[in-house]
């Protein structure tokens, strides 16, 4: 007979009309060592979460009485910020983009694969956890790329969770290498085109409590710098990320100081951190493709390239699109209605040369020009052509203060 779960335990709902799905479930999360309640449709778990607190629900898209997005909007009228995730045999375009309105955690197709489905709850709940802990004051962390008082859990979430978004085979592809990439502990090679994200992906992949971040452009790299910034952890254990952007662009003598990390030939001033640095390099070109011709060090790469995770362009995520962006909407202000429905398909006809960072700071223009309301296709249009005007746009992350939505409109209206 099994060992009944620890009542401080995680509690789980499950909510299933399938007594085989939610009983393979139920036994699954019990095995793992969380409080289980099981519900057959959308009536019986909505009293049940009002009746008892539940640190995660799973839910079915097809039940009874009420289904998977009925029960999901009564939720969050009393349980905004509880942890969701949907199962689902079949989940239409229109059904999803209402799911991720209603910030579900994660989607999995049925059957659903019990290891992800286990890994993703931890994933969440640990998330959940450290978010409590960093809004109590119980969590901190050291870092280059850390504001103060900003726990990290919250900033990865802000930073990945558009990224992610979405349901297409490219999109859960590359969910999963991401989770085997934050397993990785040692080094790491990010990959991916000229504004895609691979300095926020990799802090995101990367961050850890009590672990100092040191994150230098190719250009900078040097002992010196590297020395300057290491010396404030001289004395301690404290771990070491190093995060190299512009990879590339690395001279030999760059590469050979970044070898030097992994074998005896550490100088002097860096032997107080032997063992205690990870690195990992981001790159718009593969590491390995320069290797063969001669243009990076194969020995570096070697000991940096066990573990690559290569970010897929917006292109080959079109189906993905509309979902980044409710995502970027929601994170900018989670009061706005949304998008209109001719949206997505005008998203789909452009090109986005600038990759994730375009399409992001266009639907923070477009939430400028719509004032809060719901964004139109004309709000996006207008949004595109201001987006064109900046002079580095890829280098911008985020648009101005003193930019406001009436001197949006005001330049639109002298571009037409």
């Amino acid at each position: 007979m099994s060992k009944p779960p620890d009542k401080a335990a995680p509690h789980i709902l499950v909510a299933d009309d399938s007594i085989v799905c939610r009983s393979v479930l139920v036994i699954l999360l019990e095995n793992a060592g969380y409080r289980v309640t099981s519900a057959l449709d959308g009536i019986q778990a909505l009293a049940s979460l009002r009746k008892e607190k539940c640190d995660l629900a799973i839910i079915d898209n097809e039940m009874p009485n009420l289904d998977g997005i009925k029960t999901l909007t009564e939720l969050r009228t009393f349980l905004p910020d509880l942890p969701v995730v949907i199962c689902s045999g079949t989940v239409s375009p229109e059904q999803a983009v209402k799911y991720m309105e209603l910030r579900i955690n994660d989607l999995f197709d049925k059957p659903v694969d019990p290891r992800k489905l286990r890994d993703k709850i931890a994933q969440v709940l640990d998330l959940r956890r450290q978010t409590a802990l960093g809004k109590s004051g119980a969590h901190s962390s050291v870092g280059t790329q850390t504001s103060p008082g900003f726990p990290v859990s919250e900033r990865e979430e802000a930073l990945n969770r558009p990224l992610f978004t979405g349901i297409s085979r490219v999109a859960l592809k590359f969910r999963d290498d991401y989770v085997r990439l934050r397993e990785f502990r040692t080094a790491a090679i990010i990959e991916g085109d000229h504004g895609t994200g691979a300095l926020e992906l990799a802090l995101g992949v990367t961050m850890e409590p009590q672990t100092l971040i040191v994150t230098i452009a190719a250009a900078d790299l040097d002992a010196e710098l590297l020395a300057e910034r290491f010396s404030s952890v001289a004395a301690g254990k404290q771990p070491i990320l190093l995060i190299v952007t512009n990879t590339e662009r690395l001279t030999p003598e760059q590469q050979d100081l970044l070898s030097s990390f992994f074998d005896a030939r550490l100088e002097t001033r860096f032997l107080a951190y032997a063992g205690r640095i990870r690195l990992v390099l981001c790159t718009e070109t593969s590491l390995s493709a320069l290797a063969d011709s001669g243009d990076f060090d194969e020995i570096l790469l070697m000991r940096v390239g066990a573990s690559i995770m290569k970010i897929p362009s917006l292109m080959q995520r079109k189906d993905d699109l509309i979902f980044i962006a409710q995502a970027v909407v929601r994170r900018i202000s989670p009061g706005v209605s949304g998008l209109a429905d001719e949206v997505g398909e005008w998203m789909a006809q452009q090109d986005w040369p600038g990759e994730y960072m375009q399409l992001h700071r266009t639907v923070e223009l477009a939430f400028r020009l719509a004032e809060g309301k719901r964004l139109t296709v004309a709000d996006f249009t207008a949004a595109l052509e201001q987006e064109a005007d900046f002079r580095h746009p890829l280098y911008h992350e985020f648009l101005p203060e003193k930019i406001s939505s009436a001197r949006l409109k005001a330049e639109t209206a002298n571009h037409a």
